[in-house]
């Protein structure tokens, strides 16, 4: 069984990391949408691209996802809420669905590791060291999950 969300498009203020802020187009869930949102990554050709993290501030949630973006569009990668915990999440047919196969969900949550953990190198090269910290520690929480075999 899958829970499907439907995807929209928003245009982010990038904190892309050696880079001044540009806007980035990325597409995520309506219900994602806040006033505060920024995206640490890669854009090409003002899409979000490659591995990196969404963090949405403010409104009815606050989220943060890890994962892959290609040409703006969510691929696979981890969505952490602070109620729910950490879950994993992929896209089909431009539809973002919570995952329940485990396979599927090691792989997600795998990703979602490489992109905290590509992020914190980012962040650390450019001297951020508490930021990078944060973003490595979430990085091996999510390869605990995997090791353990307690992927939600």
């Amino acid at each position: 069984m899958r829970r499907a969300i439907a995807t929209a498009t928003v245009a982010l203020a990038a904190l892309q990391v050696g880079a001044s802020a540009v806007a980035c187009e990325i597409r995520m869930p309506p219900n994602w949408e806040s006033k505060r949102a920024r995206w640490i990554g890669s854009c090409h050709n003002g899409f979000a691209e490659g591995l990196g993290v969404v963090a949405y501030e403010g409104g009815k949630q606050n989220v943060t996802f890890y994962g892959r973006f290609t040409n703006g569009r969510f691929l696979r990668g981890a969505l952490e809420e602070p109620a729910r915990g950490i879950a994993s999440l992929k896209t089909e047919n431009d539809v973002v669905v919570y995952e329940y196969d485990r396979s599927d969900r090691v792989e997600s949550i795998r990703t979602g590791a490489d992109a905290a953990s590509k992020v914190s190198k980012q962040l650390a090269k450019e001297g951020r060291a508490k930021e990078a910290e944060a973003y490595e520690a979430k990085a091996r929480q999510m390869l605990d999950m995997v090791f353990k075999f307690n992927v939600p």
